[in-house]
């Protein structure tokens, strides 16, 4: 989650982070972790720590992920820096790309953004004001509907009650 130790206010965590996180609920993952916030809320909720091999300077994991493969943290590293550059600022009106292969590709893109911004924690304002920005100037909403829903949330198996008596 977000940084609560600050003098001023929260900071929102990097896009990288949240993305990790994001991914280690839809893999289940916080269900095994040792914080018990994690297993109950089935999010990872740990404050993130400097990781034990760093792939970059500075790398930080949810407590969650600390074992994770590099390989995993690699791509999780690639895909942040495409969805940031995504919703990086741009003066002016948010154009579409012309290729169909290209707007589908951002149209994924965006729909893991919305995802990632549904998890609880900070998100900066500029990040929802770019989504908000392309959404505005999407020539094809329905399909752009579409890839969002493809990538909503999962619900969580509920265990059936335990201890009721079957009608006799």
């Amino acid at each position: 989650m977000s940084d609560q130790q600050t003098t001023h206010h929260p900071t929102p965590e990097t896009m990288h982070l949240r993305l990790m996180r994001d991914t280690a609920a839809e893999w289940r993952i916080p269900q095994l972790c040792r914080i018990r916030q994690c297993r109950r809320s089935r999010i990872c909720g740990g404050p993130a720590a400097p990781a034990e091999r760093p792939i970059t300077t500075g790398e930080r994991l949810p407590p969650c992920l600390r074992r994770a493969e590099p390989t995993l943290r690699r791509n999780l590293l690639t895909l942040a820096d495409t969805l940031s550059a995504c919703i990086a600022p741009v003066d002016g009106p948010r154009l579409w790309p012309q290729d169909e292969t290209a707007a589908t590709e951002l149209r994924v893109h965006l729909g893991l953004l919305h995802r990632i911004h549904g998890r609880p924690g900070l998100h900066q304002d500029a990040e929802r004001a770019s989504l908000a920005a392309w959404s505005a100037s999407d020539p094809d909403p329905d399909e752009t509907a579409l890839y969002r829903r493809i990538w909503r949330h999962r619900k969580p198996e509920k265990r059936p009650a335990g201890g009721t008596s079957a009608p006799a």
